[in-house]
């Protein structure tokens, strides 16, 4: 699980995965603790195209294997791209890694991670996919760090 930081309102969130169809859901921020899915670094995807590694996210009573992480396809027209999680997901063929400033997306690009309030009544987790533009007045720069669960699953 990942908490954002950054000075933000969204400081000391977690993220999870908000549920919008079958198998299938946004990547959304909350305080509540309760919220919180784990989430772990797996091994590079068989499909990868670099050696970043891969974000599963579970929760207490999960029997089917890890909710992967994924950036969907980039609109370069925008700034931002949003970010799932779901039972139904690939693994993200860039990946993922920890650097200086949290966790990165693998791909050339990535330039950072945002919260934004968009359509689904919850703060939403995007890629910054285009530095060319600006963010929309709804989206708040973070960072996303590793911290302990607070409810093991």
């Amino acid at each position: 699980m990942y908490t954002v930081a950054g000075g933000s309102a969204y400081n000391g969130s977690y993220i999870y995965s908000h549920h919008t169809g079958a198998g299938s859901g946004i990547a959304a921020a909350s305080t509540n603790a309760s919220y919180a899915m784990t989430a772990n670094l797996l091994p590079p995807a068989a499909n990868a195209t670099d050696d970043g590694y891969q974000v599963g996210f579970t929760f207490t009573g999960n029997q089917y294997g890890p909710w992967y992480m994924d950036v969907v396809v980039p609109d370069f027209y925008s700034s931002t791209s949003p970010v799932t999680i779901g039972g139904s997901n690939p693994p993200d063929t860039d990946g993922y890694f920890f650097g200086g400033n949290g966790l990165y997306w693998n791909s050339t690009g990535f330039f950072g991670w945002a919260i934004c309030t968009a359509s689904y009544d919850v703060p939403q987790l995007f890629a910054i996919t285009n530095n060319a533009t600006n963010l929309a007045c709804s989206c708040v720069p973070v960072y996303l760090y590793s911290v302990p669960a607070p409810n093991p699953a």
